[in-house]
């Protein structure tokens, strides 16, 4: 089913300008808290390993102190280097310049998927704000981000080539997915999300309909290749390291729990700490600016059979697409010992799954209030529009400072002098 309402917002246009004065937003509440920022122990060594890159290109390919290559990753970092020096804000500036772009492109994609606009836009603002992934922000390394953008444009050629047919789609979805690895490992899902896109899809011309199979057969072999030549010699570090388990039942319940609350509860809830419980216990005064909200929000609902309406007016397939991309992105992390709260720059690929599905919701209530008339709607849908994007904003404010306390407990800022002294010297 499509939303007749956002059918009148179709235009790109005005989803990038939605989602561009929306970013705005989002600069000004994180930027000075960015600003602020240290340097990491992470940053020191990106920054001592391109420290003669000019000199030797090839440095960029050289294994970081984790054994791993992110050269796309390091490329921008020299040239972040000579642009701002030792002024940490314009790192920032340009990270989430990148995250903006994926934002773009997570609204691009629910359009092209679903015909839908409105939850596009939706799905893209939520995307930009959401603070269940905060660690991909509190550092300056932009290859979760770099790796993101380059495999949802993979995913956008992909879809295009399964409906059109064109060849030369398939190689720029090959090159995009393929490279995206070497920008973070996390890419490394992207062939089984081409499996499933085929699938799912299913082209209706008899002489595609079996087609992209080869395709997606050089995808995993390019992937295979990728990890086998420019990994294989940090597997056995990989394999020793602590975190990594054979995942028991157990510990992939425990994961999916963990996964669950890391995305849906920082949509309504202030992290713990952001707070100041002046006069109300802390976990009551963050649960009540959700209740006052989500309380009326749901007796809307309950009434005239509203709810019925709501469900049924998601298709199926957004629930069948995003539970699918979040299950095969997060599939990796699932051998990680550590909970997602401990690890959240690992739901940066998962949240594209649960921003596209909670888009729809939003657009769904939009569409009921539409129909009825209903301005209380409409007022009500807005209002917890505005605090889900304004909280996660700040809670993601919040996590710059949290961090930045925990770099002086245990004595990082030593690196962000460091740092600073490294790049004085360039």
């Amino acid at each position: 089913m499509r939303l007749s309402w956002t059918e009148k917002s179709r235009s790109g246009a005005l989803t990038f300008f939605i989602l561009l004065s929306a970013f705005f937003v989002f600069l000004l509440i994180l930027t000075p808290p960015a600003s602020r920022a240290p340097f990491f122990n992470d940053d020191y060594y990106s920054f001592l390993q391109i420290r003669d890159l000019a000199s030797h290109p090839g440095a960029a390919w050289a294994r970081d102190e984790d054994g791993r290559f992110h050269p796309f990753w390091f490329y921008l970092l020299f040239i972040e280097k000579s642009w701002f020096g030792s002024n940490i804000t314009g790192y920032y500036i340009v990270h989430f310049l990148v995250h903006f772009v994926n934002a773009l492109l997570v609204a691009g994609l629910c359009r092209k998927l679903f015909a839908s606009a409105g939850a596009g836009i939706l799905s893209g603002l939520l995307f930009l704000f959401s603070s269940a992934y905060y660690q991909v922000f509190v550092w300056i390394q932009a290859g979760r981000p770099i790796a993101l953008m380059m495999v949802l444009t993979a995913v956008l050629a992909w879809v295009d080539f399964l409906r059109q047919g064109r060849v030369r789609l398939v190689l720029g979805a090959a090159l995009l997915g393929g490279g995206a690895l070497l920008a973070n490992e996390s890419a490394v899902t992207w062939p089984f999300v081409a499996l499933f896109l085929g699938i799912w899809i299913k082209p209706r011309q008899t002489k595609r309909r079996w087609a992209w199979l080869l395709p997606v057969a050089i995808f995993f072999l390019w992937d295979f290749l990728w990890c086998f030549f420019l990994f294989h010699g940090s597997v056995s570090a990989i394999l020793r390291s602590s975190s990594l388990v054979v995942p028991t039942a157990g510990l992939v319940l425990l994961k999916i729990v963990s996964l669950i609350e890391m995305l849906i509860r920082p949509l309504f809830l202030p992290e713990k700490g952001f707070l100041s419980p002046a006069f109300l216990p802390e976990t009551l005064l963050r649960l009540l600016p959700a209740a006052l909200l989500l309380i009326p929000l749901l007796i809307f609902l309950s009434r005239k059979g509203r709810f019925k309406l709501w469900r049924e007016g998601i298709p199926k397939r957004v629930y069948g697409f995003s539970l699918a991309w979040m299950g095969i992105t997060v599939l990796p992390f699932m051998l990680d010992a550590r909970l997602f709260e401990h690890v959240s720059r690992y739901l940066y690929f998962p949240g594209v799954g649960f921003s596209i599905l909670a888009g729809f919701c939003g657009a769904r209530f939009f569409e009921i209030c539409r129909l009825e008339s209903s301005k209380s709607g409409l007022v009500l849908g807005s209002v917890t529009l505005l605090y889900v994007l304004i909280l996660n904003a700040y809670s993601n404010a919040y996590h710059f400072q949290r961090y930045k306390d925990y770099a002086n407990k245990v004595q990082w800022a030593d690196y962000s002098e460091r740092v600073r002294e490294l790049l004085a010297d360039r």
